[in-house]
């Protein structure tokens, strides 16, 4: 029977869907497919005023925007009732969540491309990489306000956490290991740092399994299909995660 898997987080943790051997592919469906907001934005009230995508986005970017901005992706999810719920906190280490009209909203590249980018430029941002405890304890508050949606909502699903970390270093375009600039490289492990945190809260207040590839060292692709990025990995990781996934599923 076919499994349905949503994702709260990045194109990170749907690349093994695309990437799935021919004659191996799991037999899943995404419903729907991934929500790049953070746990803080994703588990706050919902703003009281439309997300003006502007003409610089996509329609899926165009979407997720108006999700973050409307929480509609816990109803979305709340009517497919998946059986697994992947959800991955890169943005949560990164990113942080912005306080924008009375609520939280994710300052991610989606928001800095869209409409809305000159009414939020002045908006205050909180990250666990410059104000970690502030965060931490407003990561830990929305958690739990997930984990009683999760109960109540969805209470059949398997909430499955994605720990991935952003690389420190990538592959060229002749296949060789290059190191990011100091100062990238250190944000990168500093925020990897924080997801050892975030990992342990997000845990502390919600049931959840996880997986975890970090059989061999994970390196960004300067070549990947979706463009240069820390979150951009060899194709190794897709295919990894997709077979542990698989595995768990079939647990």
């Amino acid at each position: 029977m076919t499994k349905k898997i949503a994702i709260l987080g990045s194109c990170v943790s749907e690349g093994w869907f695309h990437h799935q051997r021919v004659n191996h592919r799991l037999d899943a469906e995404l419903v729907p497919r991934y929500q790049p907001s953070t746990i803080a934005s994703m588990a706050a009230r919902p703003l009281d005023m439309a997300a003006d995508a502007g003409q610089a986005l996509n329609p899926q970017d165009a979407l997720a925007l108006k999700m973050d901005f409307d929480k509609s992706f816990l109803d979305v999810v709340a009517s497919a009732q998946p059986d697994i719920l992947i959800v991955e906190l890169l943005r949560d280490s990164r990113n942080g969540a912005m306080s924008f009209g009375g609520s939280w909203i994710t300052p991610n590249y989606i928001l800095k491309r869209s409409a809305m980018a000159p009414q939020t430029a002045g908006a205050t941002t909180l990250t666990p990489v410059v104000e970690p405890d502030a965060y931490f304890e407003l990561f830990s508050q929305s958690s739990r306000t997930l984990n009683a949606f999760f109960r109540e909502r969805i209470p059949h699903c398997r909430i499955v956490l994605n720990k991935v970390r952003w690389a420190e270093y990538f592959i060229d375009e002749d296949g060789t290991l290059q190191s990011y600039r100091p100062w990238d490289q250190n944000s990168y492990f500093v925020s990897n740092l924080r997801l050892d945190t975030l990992e342990k809260l997000f845990a502390e207040e919600v049931t959840c399994e996880s997986i975890k590839i970090d059989e061999v060292p994970i390196f960004a692709d300067l070549q990947h299909i979706w463009g240069p990025a820390p979150d951009h990995f060899v194709r190794y990781y897709d295919v990894a995660f997709g077979e542990k996934l698989r595995a768990l599923m079939s647990a």
